[in-house]
């Protein structure tokens, strides 16, 4: 993840973010990169550690995943069949 981010940054910047929609998926990105890094970090702790809070925080963190996730397929779902700017085929290899 680390890596992902340093290369997020290092890339030309993107145009500037004018809709709601646009909005919500850069707070989405931001948010599953956050929690890709802190979910593994707090199991680490708990199962280590044997730390009560950290395992807490490690269920917490599993649930804001899964509905990031869900936000980012739902996103993904909407430049496919509403806005159909091709979003899905950049991603892919060509």
């Amino acid at each position: 993840m680390l890596w992902r981010i340093a290369l997020r940054l290092s890339s030309p910047p993107a145009p500037p973010v004018t809709t709601l929609a646009e909005r919500v998926g850069g707070v989405v990105h931001w948010a599953l990169y956050a929690v890709l890094i802190l979910t593994p970090l707090s199991g680490g702790v708990a199962w280590f550690g044997g730390q009560e809070g950290a395992a807490e925080a490690h269920e917490t963190l599993t649930g804001a995943l899964l509905a990031l996730t869900g936000l980012h397929v739902t996103g993904a779902l909407y430049h496919q069949f509403i806005v159909k700017d091709g979003l899905l085929s950049r991603m892919s290899p060509h």
